[in-house]
Order: C-alpha cells, then structure tokens, then sequence
C-alpha cells in the first residue's frame, strides 16, 4: 500500500489531486481528499508533496464551503493525515487558513462525524506548536471543542483533542 502510494506520488498525481480540490465542493474533490490523506498516512514525503503542490490551502477552501456537508468529514481526515508528525506541514496550517476551517467544521454541526475529524486535526495541528496552539485559542477553538464534547461525551477524537 505505502510503495502505491509512493508511485502515485512519483508520477505526479498530486498535483491533479489538489486540481480538482480547487474545484470546489464535488464528489470528485471527495474523492480526491480521500486520496490525499491516505497517501498523507503513509509518508511523510507525500506530506511534504501534497503541501507544496497547495493541498492545503484547498482543503481549507473545501471545509470553509461545505462545514455541515457529508465532505467535511472526508477533508478534515485528510488534514489529520497531512499534518500528523510534520512540523513543516503544521506551520502551514496556520497560513493557510486550516485553523477557522476546522473551528467552522466543530461549531456547524457538533454531533457530526466531521467534527470528530476536525477536532483530530486540531490536535494533530497544536501538537507541540505554540503559534497553532494560541491560534486556536484565539479564533475560539477551545469553546467549539467543548461544543464538541458535549456533543460526543464518548468521542475518542474530541477527548484527544481537548
């Protein structure tokens, strides 16, 4: 699985990947984030990539568009993926807007899949990083993920993050 992905990698498909991302909210961006954050899973390199090619600002572009939509949770996943033990991509994170993103995904529908990801993301994100940790802090993320675990009590991925 993880050599598929390096060969995706290698021949260029992330950069159509984070294409049809800055599409909008399609099935086909769906899709792409799905791809995105499994090949993100599997290598950091693919990490790096995806960041370069702008995964990220599309992703966040994705989730500001489709907060409540079955989407979220698909994307959300991905940023879990994209930045988890990847100091470079966390710091991007920030930059890119992936912070408001994922606090919009947990006040739009608390009870929801989606934020159970977005709350992971966040986690992943501040992570042993001060700027996202106060940027969370800042844009209201500490009161959404309360929203979310009072939503979730049994939720592993909103416990994690608070």
């Amino acid at each position: 699985h993880a050599r598929n992905c390096d060969t995706l990698r290698e021949v260029g498909a992330i950069e159509p990947l984070v294409a049809v991302l800055q599409e909008g909210f399609t099935s086909s961006a769906e899709h792409a984030a799905c791809v995105l954050g499994h090949m993100a899973a599997l290598s950091e390199q693919s990490q790096d990539a995806a960041r370069a090619a702008g995964a990220l600002p599309a992703l966040a572009g994705l989730l500001a568009e489709c907060a409540s939509q079955p989407l979220a949770e698909q994307v959300a996943a991905a940023i879990v993926n994209m930045c988890c033990d990847n100091s470079r991509t966390c710091a991007a994170m920030l930059e890119a807007g992936c912070v408001e993103a994922l606090i919009c995904v947990l006040t739009a529908d608390p009870s929801k899949a989606a934020a159970g990801e977005a709350a992971a993301a966040l986690a992943n994100m501040c992570y042993d990083n001060v700027n996202n940790q106060r940027a969370v802090v800042r844009a209201g993320g500490v009161e959404a993920l309360v929203g979310v675990l009072r939503a979730n009590p049994n939720s592993a991925s909103a416990q994690k993050a608070a």
